[in-house]
């Protein structure tokens, strides 16, 4: 009970940030969201989690999530629009910010 209320803190930041990227959604609407993680990583956790307990249904969240290889596939992921939110490292996204992306 207590890990699935730390699942909820977690993935209610990023309700917060989804939301307000998303703009206002109705409440009888279902958002449409692309997450991506990457296979075999802890942090993979907290959106599988999240998807298998129901928590991005309960805040009307259609989340897809994506599996990806590694950090550099996540920040592609994310600039060619095949995924919207992603928790890739900084050291890993912020060069690519840097060259233009």
């Amino acid at each position: 009970m207590r890990r699935i209320k730390l699942v909820e803190v977690i993935v209610g930041t990023i309700l917060s940030a989804t939301l307000t990227n998303l703009g206002a959604v109705r409440a009888a609407e279902e958002a449409k969201i692309k997450i991506d993680y990457v296979t075999g990583d802890l942090s993979a956790l907290v959106p599988l989690v999240a998807d298998s307990q129901g928590i991005f249904k309960k805040h009307k969240l259609n989340a897809s999530l994506i599996p990806v290889k590694s950090g550099p596939e996540m920040v592609t992921a994310i600039v060619s629009g095949s995924a919207e939110f992603s928790d890739a490292a900084p050291q890993i996204a912020f060069p690519v910010i840097a060259r233009g992306a």
